[in-house]
């Protein structure tokens, strides 16, 4: 069995648009649009979609206070290799980080299973 990622963000973008980038950066090759919005490639499924913050307090506040979050759900494929599971990992935390630097007024956490890496971008003085 494959294991999600996820990366859950203020949404400062569509779900379309989202994807759409997470897509390019991650060189899936086929996108569908029915019934739901998902790219995919040999490797990884991905799709987006908005939900209802379902966050702790302390989130909810590290998020803006939004009460919608747009996520990003990364499914590689359950027959990788040990490398290619690797490199597919990789590139999911890559594509995640360069999200946060193409659009910094995002928020957000890259989650695995429920454990959840805060990603924030501060501000040196």
């Amino acid at each position: 069995m494959a294991i999600d990622y996820d990366l859950t963000v203020s949404p400062v973008l569509t779900e379309q648009e989202a994807l759409d980038c997470v897509a390019d950066h991650l060189a899936c090759d086929r996108r569908y649009n029915d019934p739901d919005a998902v790219a995919r490639s040999n490797e990884l499924r991905v799709g987006a979609l908005r939900a209802a913050t379902d966050h702790a307090l302390e989130m909810s506040e590290l998020l803006g206070g939004v009460a919608e979050t747009l996520k990003i759900i990364f499914h590689p494929s359950k027959f990788l290799t040990e490398a290619a599971d690797a490199r597919v990992f990789a590139d999911m935390v890559g594509t995640a980080v360069r999200f946060f630097e193409d659009f910094p007024e995002a928020k957000g956490t890259f989650t695995l299973q429920g454990e959840e890496s805060f990603v924030q971008r501060l501000v040196w003085r």
